[in-house]
């Protein structure tokens, strides 16, 4: 837990005041005790006066005033320190994740990082603005009062400490099974938060295909599963739990009989009798808080631990160098890469040169996504060297490399904002007209300008006011405006409709003027004219040359050809048959 109070910066000082102040406060919450103690022997002996009274009841409300009034400014600090690591927090893991690898973050997925910058690291709130600052203080106080009362009497001590054996039995009993039971139980319910929002976002074609019976029960088997899960942790912890709770906070459940018949045999004074079981009462708020707290020491620990485990995260190989290179030759020198234990590539070489297109085809699997992914470091590989103007990509920094490079995917991505905004990503402080410029080269200010607002058109959530050939065209005006030497086109083609196609082969063909571009073809007729074609087959090389070359040479890409020819004849026939209807 060291590494996350080590995030909390300049905040620290609003946790230490918290926790002077709330530990100033409880000892407050005692004193009345003591006051109560004093009026009861008087009134026993009969010497109750108007003045003590008055000096008692005074002091009493003024130990409580005195309690609440630091108590609220102390969580009052807490809670800002709290809120103020919590933006630490998740400020350190965005810049962490610029640093790690791309591949293992899109692999991740946005569920799992929206877990951790909002569930994960809300928590730690529990920790920071109670659990450390109250916790302590009402650690303290008991050890403290059990002094007093040992330094009283020590038979009434340890008649005091006479039921905290039971408590302390169950409490780490109940601590030892929810350290172990807790990755289990986030486990179960992140198979319960999948199952609903596949049962849900499913419903349509559940509905479609009759599957309602089976999909239901498979949804139905999954809440079953967490429900048995939970509630037999929580049986299982319930006899624990009832003897914490009977046990700790009823310290008088032996000085109260105990200490009658004491007082009653002549050993023992009246009033350090009720002086005793006054301190005993104080502690029962103290220990009370220390009980709420303890069952979430298992749910902060397993927290911290997947955070400290994210934060610790090895951050993908980048160098020092940001002097752009005299040429931009993309080299693959025997690069082998493997991903989680399985190889994707083994012992790829080939060049991609300046001012050339070089396409990479293959069937689904052989690794020509990947390949295109190391060229802007998804990941590190494992074997070999990927080069830029001869340089080991690692050896550049890494916005040196980003800049180098502009990657548009078949997946789009629009960020919540404008046209105009998702546009001047591209380039830091683009001016109007050059973003103009950019959507007029990508085919798209026609569309973007019939619409009421223009470029001020907010796209919506991902992008979901537009079409896909649209949010395509937007996102290859973006890679335009950015003018990177190098061009990696993945697969932006594959599924364009009719309507699209011509438009977004222009914004593509303006893209990639003058640029070193690599292609990864679904369509083989969208490359005939590559300058170089790479056929990978099973993470290597199969054969490399033009078109022509490969189909007078290669067995696999004569295939691909086939495969791909049988593809287009299908559409076409769609399309034919679409404008009879």
């Amino acid at each position: 837990m060291s590494g996350i109070f080590s995030y909390m910066g300049r905040y620290k000082r609003n946790t230490i005041a918290a926790l002077v102040l709330i530990m100033i406060s409880v000892p407050f919450g005692v004193i009345p005790y003591f006051f109560i103690s004093r009026l009861i022997n008087s009134y026993l002996s009969g010497g109750v006066t108007v003045q003590l009274l008055l000096v008692c009841s005074v002091a009493v409300f003024l130990s409580f005033a005195v309690k609440y009034t630091l108590y609220g400014f102390g969580l009052s600090q807490s809670h800002e320190g709290a809120y103020g690591t919590l933006l630490n927090l998740r400020n350190k893991l965005a810049e962490n994740l610029i640093h790690q690898p791309l591949g293992e973050i899109v692999d991740g997925g946005t569920g799992k990082y929206k877990k951790s910058f909002v569930e994960e690291i809300g928590r730690i709130e529990l920790m920071l603005a109670h659990m450390f600052p109250e916790g302590i203080p009402n650690i303290v106080l008991p050890v403290v009062v059990y002094v007093i009362i040992f330094c009283t009497d020590w038979r009434m001590g340890l008649l005091s400490l006479g039921s905290l054996p039971f408590g302390i039995v169950g409490m780490a009993a109940m601590m030892k099974s929810g350290v172990e039971k807790m990755p289990l139980y986030y486990q179960a319910g992140a198979r319960l938060n999948s199952a609903i929002v596949e049962y849900v976002s499913g419903m349509e074609v559940i509905k479609i295909f009759g599957q309602t019976t089976s999909s239901y029960q498979k949804y139905s088997d999954t809440v079953n599963v967490y429900k048995t899960f939970t509630l037999g942790w929580y049986k299982e912890s319930w006899k624990y739990m009832s003897m914490v709770y009977a046990g700790m906070p009823f310290t008088v459940i032996l000085t109260l009989p105990v200490g009658a018949l004491l007082y009653f045999s002549g050993s023992l004074e009246l009033s350090t009798w009720i002086f005793v079981m006054m301190l005993d009462l104080s502690l029962s708020s103290p220990l009370t808080k220390i009980i709420n707290f303890m069952p979430l020491f298992p749910q902060i620990t397993y927290t911290v631990r997947q955070l400290e485990t994210l934060y610790a995260a090895k951050d993908v190989q980048s160098g020092t160098v940001t002097a752009l290179p005299e040429n931009y030759d993309i080299v693959f020198d025997d690069v082998t890469f493997a991903y989680h234990d399985r190889n994707v590539l083994e012992h790829v070489s080939f060049t991609a040169r300046q001012n050339k297109m070089t396409a990479i085809v293959g069937e689904s699997g052989s690794g020509k996504s990947t390949a295109a992914r190391l060229i802007v470091h998804y990941w590190d590989v494992n074997g070999g060297s990927i080069k830029t103007g001869g340089r080991d990509i690692r050896d550049y920094t890494f916005d040196t490399l980003m800049n180098m490079t502009s990657y548009v995917a078949q997946d789009t991505f629009l960020f919540r904002g404008t046209i105009a905004d998702n546009i001047g990503m591209g380039k830091q402080g683009a001016s109007d007209e050059e973003i103009r410029a950019a959507a007029k080269a990508a085919a798209c200010h026609d569309f973007i300008t019939a619409l009421p607002d223009g470029y001020d058109t907010d796209v919506g959530s991902l992008g979901g006011k537009l079409s896909g050939g649209e949010k395509q065209r937007i996102t290859i005006a973006r890679a335009i405006l950015k003018n990177a030497p190098i061009i990696i086109l993945d697969e932006a083609t594959a599924f364009t409709d009719a309507e699209n196609e011509d438009l977004i082969q222009l914004a593509v063909e303006n893209l990639t003027k003058d640029k070193t571009v690599i292609v990864i073809a679904h369509r083989l007729g969208t490359v005939c004219n590559a300058d170089s074609i790479i056929v990978m087959k099973e993470g290597r090389i199969s054969a490399a040359g033009t078109h022509d070359e490969l189909l007078a040479s290669s067995a696999e890409y004569q295939k691909l050809w086939r495969m791909s020819q049988l593809a287009g004849n299908w559409n076409l026939a769609v399309r034919e048959e679409t404008a009879h209807v």
